[in-house]
């Protein structure tokens, strides 16, 4: 009894403690003793699925600021922004003190930058302040250190996990090492190396720690928490800390001891935050200071440091991540403002961030979305106060609940949803995000946390396309009961970006857009660049080709390691007639052996000394005198092409080398060579590089050949030639080949013959390599120098002033008495940069030589695969607006200016792969520019030629001086063509592929057509389309595919499945598919084709008003009975023979069904006659008859295109008949309203009386109405046709079943006798006790089954039929005719049979004539009505003649999409009964 008052009495003094704690706080739910709200906070969390959402409702019922208790601890909560600013910013020294006591103190005691106060606090925290941005926080060191780590970490992953062309990695794993390595190297000068089992193992245990803390262990006392009763929970949320400390400490150890034994020496300011720590220590010894600043509390400072600047950042950016695997298109919009701003051609910086306000945006609403803390750090108050007009007592504990302000649906409009957008629309949201707290407690890492945020993000997104590894994750966090919003757990693919290839095709669309875009090859690479950085991939065909576009990346790869990127890439246009062979097309041994070969011929016939000199100055003189007498218009001028001048002079030069001579004026063979060799040169294009050579060299490409490269051909005969007269002269005796030779020619049949002494059975010298090496040679010595020379004199010929500088600079050398000389190259830094900028402005090729790698290796960080062909693209460097500025214009002084560009100028390649000629070019550049500039005034021919190339898109960039035609990608069409359309099907087949993974088993369908072929066949071969479903059912299962056209269509030929799916699962499948002719006239509206909340609305509008008028009540059987008999005695009075009727079956049923909804819809009936219904109702059957499965799918724009236009009136056109005929009769009654002649009377009297008073009820109350007069035209359209044509087409079929079995009217009729003795109608009160006449009508509904094909509806989310996938999205239905006609279900299913459905009472529930689910017929139960008045009363008053053939029971139109009955016309006979 004592322990009972005892009891009682500490139960009531808590209870009187509680009542008046709460009289000094804000409301709040009623706590208990002991426990508090815990058990308040437990429901309405798990009733809201989370901790957030349950603070939520808790704020939706007592408001903004709220008390809750935490066991006995009351919690003060500030959910509203302009509260927490108020109390945290304008009143800081109250609701500054932070609450440390239970969990947050663990470890920490009252120290630590996170849990402690007062002057421990404010220096602790000035003092990290201080030290941190001492070593760049918030200054440019900072990106610095962020992006070297941004670097360090890719490229590391790159190495360890580089899988299918991506890093595929753990999203959590990739951040956390990233941004602990950043604090890291802050606060310990050391990154985490990927695999360190100490970081692995702290960042398991600290996941799951924050997984498991929860709000109770923030409030548990100390004692507590460290007794041995807890440890059982404390072992899974708090010890893990204590790891985490044990390696701060750890840390501080190592340094202290490097410290003392010297190998680690501690400069003045020191090198991270460790060191300034302790020269601080130091210093306050020194000073004989009581010092806060020790080795214990250095410990849990840097623990709050790293937890605080680690954990948050990488969570968010694994948030970040997950957001925008779900929203590609903000990708997409980040990419094109980042493109904006930095040209592709560097780094995002944070100096960019003004400029990038998208970007600045998606980091927000990646911050809000993640709101990292379902519960925020604990203040304290330190005086009673006032909160949003609420008492606050001193000691209270609060906290603003950050994660309710960023889901506050007043502020962020479907708070759930990721939308960036928010953010540009309103630009004070941006104040009310607060990730980093708000007051003076508020992170101190923020400005780092900024900086890394959008570094890194911004980076990411412009360097690397964003894959998941698996289904994408979704935007949802898995701990929301925990004190944390973890992100979800998914892999990721950080894939390098370039453009998307296609099948076959892979970029070229991509290289022709851009090319046309920009005005040629080079900018249009220059905007991949922009968009891809300085290595990129580009597909050429089906060959991916790496295009290195910077300078110090091509130097590293191709100088310094040269035998990784020696090996030349030599299939297609490279590889046609060399096949292998050569200088430039060959590898290994047979070209180090060819090249050294050449390059030691050429030296001894002077190549590089003064003898080269000599002959160039000789062929010079040669070609001026020779040119000055036949092209002579003065004494000294003489009037010239620049292009024929120069390929003769330069031709010559080579020639004399190879073979001794030189080329004249007028030759046949080199006029021709050189015509063809220059269409050539232009029409040659990147495909041809990479077009394999059985290809190249077949019939189907001779279009193509033989202006690209059958020139090659005359070329080589030409060479071929010369190696015959030479052994044709060598064997008369006419030539006799000197010890070493004269040529290049004589000194490779030396070679033959040396090989040949020494028994070298295996020599690549012979006259067949002859002739190759003979070929490159030429090409290489003549075609390249001879077109820098024509560039130089259009430069030369647009810059007079350049011509005058350099014959100043020439003359102050010369004298003006002597010739250029190349000694004289050190005295002329003019000549060398007009030179240089001549080939700078040349840049021959458009396109460079591809090398092969062949090794794996890395470029610029990114890894390539062995087999890659990889080139540097000369004319990117030489057009890089950085190195060059103006770039597009000649300016020879920037090399004067700069004397380090010369180095980035390679025009003749560059590594061990470069021009063997180049000494010998640049000896003829330097002295037939030099000595021409000299000798000679150069003036133009008429209008002086653009510094520009004719040839922008041809592999190689000729000057503007041919009068041949230009090439283009124009006359690639063919080509693109046959690429074009051979990849649409690939890419159609390959999605067809993919889609069909996910979908049912089907026949297997071909592109654009899908199976519509097998369709047709099988419609043709059994007859009729529901036959040929049946067959596809046979072999594919009672689900299967059917693609029509593109699309894939789902069927469901199974009652039972077809139950589960509509009924049991109705929301998934209850989406209308309205594409193509169903949406025709309807657009979206209207009850049948509409969806969402437009299609509810007006469903349910619909049944309403018809119930009120009387639709499944004994209002509509008087209807139907009136109409009935109206229609009747009006068919009656029209007949000669009165004693019966005579009739079209589908005219009177049409006139009878017609009225009977026509008098629902507008209290009219159709009259006999009447020229408007006969002529709806003849084209309407003939629409029907002809509509066809593929109608349902056409897209609307083929359906109203001109070619369309002879199948559309047939079927469709009867369709916009009827809208009109409803639009007229809505524009009536508004006339007769406004006239006053109809006058509408409560409800009205139908169904548009009904809509016109929704439509202005909507209207009076400022109503976002959809009820419009053009929906009423729509939703009445739909009415109509819905409640007419099935009904009268049933009838139909019913009165052709009839009358092929009287046997059944009789057994019906004397069912009916029995019932009504005959002399009263039937009544729909007797179908209970008429099971035969229900049983007719359900034979007459299956046999009828009037769709071939049922309306689509379309699938609202992956889901599983019958245990096959079917996608979000994919068009389903069920078939009635297919489950109607089910062999298995009804016997002899071909033969109408009413006894069916008496000898099994199931049958009736598989029969669902009205369709299945939520989508089923509105006008069920009013077609059901007619159906049983109808056809019970006529046979009970008529017996039923044919005029004529008795009908077969069989549709006239199998293949339509509609099975319209035999067309037939009748007699009823009235039955007299006794």
């Amino acid at each position: 009894m004592l322990f009972i008052l005892i009891l009682i009495a500490i139960l009531t003094y808590l209870v009187i403690s509680l009542w008046r704690s709460t009289k000094r706080l804000p409301k709040g739910p009623t706590p208990l003793p002991l426990i508090g709200n815990f058990h308040t906070i437990g429901y309405y969390a798990w009733k809201a699925g989370g901790i957030v959402a349950g603070f939520r409702e808790i704020k939706q019922i007592y408001g903004k600021v709220f008390t809750l208790w935490m066991g006995p601890v009351p919690m003060v909560f500030i959910a509203d922004y302009d509260v927490a600013h108020e109390t945290h910013i304008k009143r800081a020294n109250v609701f500054g003190h932070r609450y440390s006591k239970g969990g947050m103190d663990y470890l920490r005691e009252g120290k630590g930058i996170i849990a402690s106060d007062g002057d421990f606090w404010l220096e602790h925290r000035r003092f990290a302040l201080k030290t941190l941005r001492d070593f760049g926080l918030g200054r440019n060191i900072m990106e610095a250190k962020i992006m070297e780590e941004y670097r360090f970490r890719f490229d590391d992953f790159k190495k360890s996990h580089w899988k299918n062309g991506a890093i595929e990695i753990h999203s959590n794993t990739f951040f956390d090492y990233l941004v602990g390595s950043i604090i890291n190297q802050l606060l310990v000068s050391e990154r985490f190396k990927y695999g360190d089992p100490e970081f692995e193992k702290l960042k398991t245990s600290l996941t799951q720690s924050i997984e498991n803390l929860s709000i109770i262990d923030a409030f548990l006392p100390m004692w507590l928490l460290k007794s041995d009763w807890m440890k059982w929970r404390t072992k899974t949320t708090l010890a893990p800390f204590d790891y985490t400390f044990g390696l701060v400490e750890k840390t501080i150890r190592n340094r202290v001891s490097a410290i003392e034994n010297g190998s680690h020496v501690t400069s003045e300011e020191g090198d991270d935050y460790v060191d300034a720590f302790l020269i601080k220590m130091e210093k306050d010894k020194k000073e004989g200071l009581v010092s806060t600043f020790d080795l214990d509390n250095l410990a849990v400072d840097l623990y709050d440091l790293w937890l605080a600047g680690q954990e948050t950042t990488s969570t968010t950016l694994t948030w970040a991540c997950a957001c925008l695997l779900n929203h590609p298109e903000v990708v997409d919009e980040i990419r094109i403002e980042l493109e904006k701003i930095r040209g592709g051609s560097r780094s995002v910086s944070l100096s960019d961030k003004p400029n990038t306000p998208y970007l600045v945006a998606t980091v927000n609403e990646v911050q809000r979305i993640a709101s990292i803390l379902n519960f925020n750090l604990l203040r304290v108050l330190q005086e009673d106060t006032v909160i949003d007009g609420q008492p606050a007592s001193e000691g209270a504990i609060f906290t603003t609940q950050l994660s309710l302000l960023h889901t506050d649906e007043t502020l962020f409009k479907d708070h759930t949803k990721f939308n960036p957008s928010r953010f540009l629309e309103n630009n004070n949201l941006e104040k009310k995000i607060i990730p980093f707290g708000i007051g003076k407690r508020s992170c101190l890492g923020e400005s780092l946390a900024r900086a890394e945020l959008y570094l890194i993000l911004g980076n990411l997104v412009m360097e690397y396309d964003l894959e998941p590894v698996g289904e994408k994750p979704e935007i949802k966090t898995p701990t929301p009961f925990a004190l944390m919003n973890r992100p979800p757990l998914y892999d990721i693919r950080f894939v390098p970006r370039s453009p998307i290839p296609l099948p076959l095709i892979g970029n070229l669309h991509q290289i022709a857009y851009y090319a046309k875009k920009t005005g040629g090859i080079v900018p249009a690479f220059n905007e991949f660049k922009k968009q891809y950085g300085n290595v990129f991939t580009l597909w050429m065909g089906p060959v991916p080709s790496v295009y290195i576009a910077d300078f110090d990346i091509a130097y590293e790869t191709h100088v310094k390691r040269a035998n990784v990127f020696g090996h030349r890439y030599t299939i297609g246009g490279m590889d046609y007639i060399r096949e292998g062979r050569g200088i430039v097309g060959s590898n290994g041994d047979f070209w180090l052996e060819h090249r050294r070969f050449a390059l030691t011929t050429l030296r001894n016939f002077g190549l590089g000394r003064n003898i080269m000199e000599e002959k160039i100055m000789d062929e010079y003189r040669y070609r001026i005198q020779d040119f000055s007498k036949t092209h002579a218009i003065g004494k000294e001028s003489f009037e010239v092409s620049a292009a024929t001048f120069f390929d003769i002079l330069v031709g010559s030069v080579i020639n004399q080398m190879l073979v001794s001579e030189r080329f004249e004026q007028g030759d046949e063979d080199f006029q021709k060579l050189k015509v063809s060799l220059a269409k050539s040169l232009e029409e040659l294009s990147p495909i041809d590089m990479f077009t394999p050579l059985n290809i190249l060299k077949s019939p189907l490409w001779r279009w193509r050949t033989k202006v690209t490269l059958a020139p090659f051909d005359f070329v080589l005969e030409l060479v071929s030639k010369g190696i015959k007269r030479r052994m044709a002269a060598i064997e008369n005796g006419t030539h006799v080949v000197s010890e070493e030779g004269d040529d290049f020619v004589d000194a490779f049949l030396v070679k033959i013959n040396k090989d040949q002494k020494d028994k070298i059975l295996d020599s690549s010298f012979t006259l067949d390599t002859l002739a190759i090496d003979l070929y490159d040679l030429w090409l290489a010595g003549q075609e390249t120098t001879s077109t820098t020379l024509t560039w130089a004199v259009v430069c030369l010929l647009n810059h007079p002033e350049v011509v005058e500088e350099l014959r100043k600079e020439l003359d102050g050398v010369t004298g003006g008495t002597r010739g250029v000389s190349l000694t004289d190259r050190s005295k002329t830094p003019f000549l060398n940069a007009t030179i240089n900028e001549v080939q700078r402005i040349a840049s021959i090729l458009n396109i460079n030589p591809f090398r092969h790698l062949q090794e794996d290796t890395v470029i610029d960080g990114q890894p390539i695969a062995a087999g890659t062909c990889v080139t540097a693209n000369l004319a990117q460097f030489h057009s890089d607006e950085e190195l060059f500025k103006e770039h597009t214009k000649f300016k020879p002084e920037r090399f004067l200016e700069n004397n380090n560009l010369e180095k980035k100028l390679i025009p003749f390649g560059i590594g061990k792969r470069s021009c063997p000629g180049e000494s010998l070019a640049r000896a003829e550049l330097y002295l037939i520019l030099g000595n021409l500039v000299m000798e000679y005034n150069l003036e133009s021919v008429g209008p002086v030629p653009e510094i520009k190339s004719p040839t922008p898109f041809a592999l190689m960039k000729r000057p503007p001086i041919y009068d041949s035609q230009i090439g283009s990608f124009e006359n690639l069409l063919p080509m693109f063509l046959i690429l074009f359309f051979s990849t649409i099907i690939t890419v159609l087949v390959v999605q067809q592929w993919m889609k069909r993974r996910r979908l049912p088993k089907g026949p297997l369908p071909i592109p654009f057509f899908g199976n519509l072929h097998q369709l047709f066949y099988l419609c043709w071969k059994y007859g009729g389309a529901v036959a040929a479903y049946r067959h596809l059912e046979q072999e594919y299962g009672k689900v299967f595919t059917v693609w029509i056209g593109p699309l894939p269509t789902v069927y469901i030929s199974d009652y039972d499945i077809a139950h589960e799916t509509h009924i049991k699962r109705g929301n998934v499948f209850g989406a209308r598919f309205a594409v193509g002719a169903l949406n025709y006239i309807r657009e979206g509206r209207g009850i049948v084709a509409s969806n969402g909340e437009f299609w509810q609305e007006h469903r349910r509008f619909a049944l309403k008003t018809l119930r009120d008028f009387g639709l499944g009540r004994n209002l509509m059987e008087e209807k139907i009975m009136e109409e009935y008999r109206y229609r009747f005695s009006q068919t009656s009075n029209g007949n000669n023979n009165k004693s019966s009727i005579e009739t079209n079956s589908s005219m009177f049923f049409d006139l009878l069904i017609g009225s009977i909804i026509n008098q629902l819809l507008i209290s009219e009936r159709f009259e006999q006659g009447d020229p408007e219904f006969e002529k709806l109702k003849e084209s309407l059957s003939v629409g029907l008859e002809k509509f066809g499965v593929l109608d349902i799918f056409l897209p609307d724009w083929m359906m109203n295109a001109w070619w369309m236009k002879w199948r559309m009136d047939d079927i469709l056109g009867p369709f916009s008949w009827i809208h009109r005929l409803s639009a007229r009769n809505v524009k009536r009654r508004m006339e007769m309203i406004e006239s006053g002649e109809h006058v509408i009377d409560g409800n009205g009297t139908d169904f548009m009386d009904a809509y016109i008073n929704k439509s202005e009820k909507d209207k009076r109350e400022g109503v976002n109405s959809t009820f419009t007069l053009e929906n009423l035209a729509i939703d009445m359209y739909d009415l109509w046709i819905a409640g007419q044509e099935t009904t009268s087409t049933t009838l139909s079929w019913a009165c052709a079943c009839l009358l092929n079995h009287p046997e059944v009217v009789q057994k019906a009729r004397d069912e009916l006798v029995h019932l009504t003795g005959g002399h009263r109608s039937v009544s729909l009160t007797d179908k209970t006790q008429t099971p035969y006449l229900n049983a007719v009508i359900n034979e007459v509904q299956r046999i009828a089954s009037i769709l071939n094909v049922n309306i689509f509806r379309q699938t609202s989310e992956d889901t599983i039929v019958d245990g096959q996938p079917i996608a979000a999205g994919t068009a389903l239905t069920t078939h009635l005719a297919l489950i109607h006609t089910d062999e298995t279900l009804f016997k002899n299913h071909t033969k109408f049979n009413p006894e069916h459905f008496l000898e099994n009472s199931c049958l009736e529930k598989k029969l669902i004539p009205f369709g299945i689910g939520k989508r089923s017929c509105l006008g069920e139960s009013l077609a059901r009505a007619e159906l049983y008045l109808v056809l019970g009363n006529m046979i009970l008053d008529y017996d039923l003649e044919p005029i004529g053939e008795i009908p077969q029971i069989k549709t006239t139109s199998p293949f339509g999409i509609m099975k319209r009955p035999p067309v037939y016309s009748l007699r009823f006979v009235p039955v007299h009964h006794g």
